[in-house]
C-alpha cells in the first residue's frame, strides 16, 4: 500500500539501512503480509529481527518491549499475521466503527482538518516535481503515512541532491502530524502494535538531522 514508482536514484551506500527503516515502518502500517511477520520474527535466518534493530534508539524501551510481547504471544506465524491484520483493518479499514484511526496528515492537519486538504495537495505537488508517482496498485492519496514513508525513503536513498526535499518533508509534514496521529493510535489500538510502531518511528525521525 501506499507504494511510490519512479526512475531508479542513486544510493549512498550510507544511507541505505536508514531508508530501508523508512520502508520498513511503511509496511507496518500497511496491510500485514508474510513479509512483515518474517522481518519481524527475523527471518530469513541470519538477519536480526526488527525489534533488535531499533532497540538502541533512546526511549525505545517499552516500544520494544510491547511488539516482543505481542510476538512471544503468539508462536505461530499465521495467527500472528491473523491478529495483526485484525488489527489493521480495526484501526485503519473502518472495521472498529468509532476506534477507527485515519493514517492521513490531512486528517490531522491544523485548522482544515479533513480529508484530501492541503497536505493532500502538498505531496502531490512533491512527488509530480521529482517525477514521482503513487504506484497504481493502490488508491490511497498521497498523504497517507504510507505514501509519505516511501517519499522519505526515496529522498534519503538520493543523497544530497534531495537533501533540502527530505528535511522538508520531515520539518514540514511528518514532524507535524505524526505525533497526534500516535496519540490517536494510543487511544484506539487494543493489541498495541501499530502505536508501539508510531512510537519508534517517532523516535526514529526525532534523531534525523
Amino acid at each position: 500500500m501506499g507504494k511510490i514508482s519512479a526512475m531508479t536514484s542513486p544510493a549512498d551506500e550510507a544511507d541505505v539501512g536508514q531508508a530501508a527503516l523508512f520502508l520498513w515502518f511503511a509496511k507496518a502500517f500497511g496491510w500485514p503480509d508474510a513479509e512483515l511477520v518474517a522481518s519481524l520474527r527475523g527471518a530469513p535466518r541470519g538477519r536480526p529481527a526488527l525489534p533488535e534493530l531499533l532497540g538502541d534508539l533512546p526511549g525505545a524501551e517499552m516500544a520494544v518491549a510491547r511488539i516482543k510481547e505481542i510476538l512471544d504471544a503468539e508462536a505461530d506465524d499465521a495467527a500472528l499475521l491473523a491478529q495483526l491484520q485484525r488489527a489493521h483493518g480495526a484501526l485503519f479499514e473502518g472495521f472498529g466503527g468509532l476506534i477507527t484511526v485515519p493514517p492521513y496528515e490531512s486528517a490531522f492537519a491544523g485548522g482544515e482538518a479533513r480529508l484530501f486538504g492541503a497536505p493532500t495537495r502538498a505531496i502531490e505537488e512533491i512527488l509530480a516535481r521529482l517525477d514521482l508517482r503513487v504506484a497504481e496498485a493502490t488508491s490511497e492519496p498521497a498523504d497517507h503515512i504510507c505514501v509519505e514513508l516511501n517519499l522519505l525513503a526515496h529522498l534519503t536513498l538520493s543523497g544530497k541532491d534531495a537533501a533540502n526535499d527530505r528535511q522538508g518533508l520531515l520539518d514540514d509534514h511528518l514532524r507535524r502530524w505524526l505525533p497526534d496521529f500516535v496519540t490517536a493510535l494510543h487511544g484506539s489500538d487494543r493489541l498495541g502494535f501499530h502505536a508501539a510502531c508510531g512510537d519508534l518511528l517517532i523516535l526514529l525521525i526525532d534523531v534525523e538531522a
